[in-house]
This record gives structure tokens, sequence and C-alpha cells, in this order.
């Protein structure tokens, strides 16, 4: 193989296979033509034969493993400009490559399944924040991401609490806890960047369905919004991941308490729902 793949066993560009075979005996009549690996992916069979003059053959076969392109990255969650009271915040979003990715946010290792990843606690410092999302990839190509975030002991914070797993067509439970200087006027959640429900009273709570045609591997990407009444927004989130399973009965899918008035919640594109961070 030319050239040879790195310490991981990927390499980044094109990559040459050639064979050779030495036969002492009759000799060699014929040996496969060189090969050109050029298209990305891993575990990628090439395979060559060598023939003797006796016609006698023998074969062998190398694995090549090629990833070309930087790692395709995004933030989904906090959007740039985002106000926080907390002094901690999750980072998430999309990444996806030919090669195994790890990312950093921060120097914060993050999480990485089906294509999203997600670093739970990234401190934050009191002011303006530039938080940095790094991925590399098993060949070495690498590709970053940023955005702002500012923490303000007059913002909100909020806890957004969800499920790791759920099945295709199950419900999904979410719950937040929200706090701030200023009291709290709503609790939005979103689900893959869709409004679902708001709620304007604590305990903040939803029970959203997932649609049954969610495909097990997926993840989704959850975010509660608190907006106190001043209008200024934090944001938290996390990564529900869509597994094979039995689907459990509707009553299993409500937060313990939800039994409540469903007055205080309202549909989707309720006030919660607006992106400005201060109005």
């Amino acid at each position: 193989m030319s050239p040879g793949p790195n310490a991981g066993g990927w390499n980044r560009t094109d990559v040459s296979v050639t064979f050779s075979a030495e036969d002492a005996l009759s000799g060699v009549a014929e040996v496969t033509p060189p090969a050109a690996v050029t298209h990305e992916g891993g575990g990628q069979k090439v395979s060559g034969r060598a023939t003797d003059g006796a016609g006698l053959s023998a074969d062998v076969a190398v694995t090549v493993n090629l990833a070309k392109a930087r790692p395709e990255l995004s933030i989904a969650s906090p959007a740039s400009g985002s106000v926080t009271g907390a002094d901690q915040i999750a980072v998430l979003g999309s990444v996806t490559d030919a090669a195994p990715v790890t990312v950093l946010v921060n120097d914060v290792a993050a999480a990485v399944a089906g294509g999203r990843f997600m670093a739970a606690r990234v401190p934050l410092a009191l002011g303006l924040n530039s938080i940095t999302v790094t991925a590399v990839d098993g060949a070495g190509n690498s590709s970053d991401a940023g955005v702002f975030v500012r923490r303000d002991v007059s913002a909100p914070a909020v806890k957004l609490f969800a499920p790791a797993e759920v099945v295709p067509g199950g419900g999904l439970a979410l719950s937040a806890d929200a706090i701030g200087p200023q009291a709290i006027a709503s609790v939005a959640f979103y689900v893959d960047g869709e409004p679902v429900a708001t709620d304007t009273e604590p305990p903040y709570q939803v029970a959203h369905r997932v649609p049954p045609d969610r495909r097990p591997g997926a993840v989704l990407v959850v975010v509660a919004r608190a907006i106190d009444v001043a209008g200024v927004e934090s944001d938290d989130a996390a990564l529900v991941k869509v597994v094979a399973g039995v689907l459990r009965t509707p009553a299993g899918d409500r937060p313990a308490s939800a039994g409540r008035s469903g007055a205080r919640r309202r549909s989707a594109g309720g006030r919660g729902t607006a992106r400005g961070r201060r109005r």
C-alpha cells in the first residue's frame, strides 16, 4: 500500500495497492495489476492473485480505510449570542465523516453517537465566552465550529431532564427546572429543532410522541428553553437515542406529575418559542 496508513489504520489520500510474487520453481506467470482506492470508506477489501507457470495460484487481500474530507460539523445548541445564568452549559450538534470521529468542546471530550455529539458540562466564566468545537477523524482530518455565549447573573438558568433512550413510536417524557432573578414566564421544549410544547408553570414538562418511523440508531436533539418575564432566554439540551424495543403503554410515557391541569401547557408556537435572546 502506498502511502501506508497511520497508526489507526487510516489514510487521508488516495491509496495505490501493488501486488508482487515470487516462485523459485516454475516462475510467476501472472500477478493482479495495481489497484487504486479513491472512494472514502472503512474496511475496503482489495484482493490480488498470483499464478505460477504450473497453473497454481495464491490469493491475498488487504484492507484500506480512506477518509479524505474533513468532518462535517455543526452546533445545534447553544445558539451564538445565547445568554445564561448557569456556570456550565451543554454543547451539542451533528458530526459526520467516513472515519470514526473524536470531538472536543473547549478541551472537554464530547460523547459521539449516531452522527451527533454532546459535551454535557462545559464551564462558563462570567461575561462573554468563546466556545470552540473541534472534530478530528481517524485519518487526521479536522474541522472547527464556534459560538459565543454570555454568562450573566441576571439571566435564568435551566436544566433539562430527558431519558437516554426511546423506542420508535414511544413516549418521550421531558421536564425541566428553571430559576432566575426574574420570574420564569415559560419553558419551551424542542425536538430536532421543532417546537413541541410550552409550559408556563412548574413543574415544566411535556410528553412527546416519537414518530414510529424513526429508525433505531437515530439520535434526537432535545432542547429546553426558559424565558423570564424580562424576555431573557436560556437553553439546556440533551441527546436521546432511538433504540429497538417493545413500545410501552401510553401511561408509562408521561412525566410523573403530568396529571395536573393541561391549561398551563400551550401548544407549539406559543410564547416560549421565540428565538430572540432579549425582547
